[in-house]
């Protein structure tokens, strides 16, 4: 018999019972909502404080900005897909 717990494969922050939501976090799929209405959503994970995700109009992907206005490809992790810590910045 396995006696290992499953670990969670994300460190994003949840609430706790009894706790509130703080004011304008989402899910991820409430995110990807927000993406393809045009606005522009990053998850409080993510380290680097200037990166956000939006609808990038050339080929319609999702795609993530850094801080120097650079493109990149999102690989969508387990991690991101469970997340509940997306908020709007525009």
């Amino acid at each position: 018999m396995n006696d290992k717990k499953m670990i969670n494969s994300t460190k994003s922050p949840t609430v706790q019972k009894g706790e509130s939501k703080p004011e304008g976090v989402m899910d991820f799929g409430k995110a990807m909502q927000m993406i393809v209405k045009g606005k522009k959503v990053k998850k409080l994970e993510w380290s680097k404080k200037n990166w956000f995700a939006f609808l990038y109009k050339e080929d319609g992907t999702v795609a993530l900005s850094d801080s120097d206005g650079e493109v990149h490809s999102w690989i969508i992790s387990e991690g991101d897909i469970i997340g509940k810590d997306y908020v709007v910045i525009d």
